[in-house]
């Protein structure tokens, strides 16, 4: 029974991790949409440095760049979780069918 509720814990972790993954991964989106241009000759490349730091400020463009890159990380680490959840509860699943 232990062994029941411990797997259902780890896929509520699961569950967890791949959300906080995937708004991470929204939010980098979502943050470089300002840092891209979109033209029908040259279809979609990033603005030119110059033309950001009149769009932003040097001290906007530091803060929405450290933004992407912070929330890269927290990303990236739910994804490690994420993986290593998934590990530990397919061995346990496996463990708990192998006993039947």
């Amino acid at each position: 029974m232990a062994t029941h509720q411990y797997i259902e814990q780890l896929s509520k972790r699961e569950v967890t991790y791949s959300k906080r993954v995937q708004y991470c991964l929204l939010l980098i989106l979502l943050a470089a949409l300002p840092l891209l241009t979109f033209s029908v000759d040259s279809g979609l490349h990033v603005k030119n440095f110059s033309a950001l730091i009149r769009q932003f400020g040097e001290i906007g463009l530091s803060i929405l760049l450290s933004f992407i890159i912070i929330t890269a990380l927290v990303g990236l680490r739910s994804l490690w979780k994420l993986h290593k959840t998934a590990r530990l509860r397919a061995k346990h699943e496996w463990h708990a069918y192998s006993l039947r």
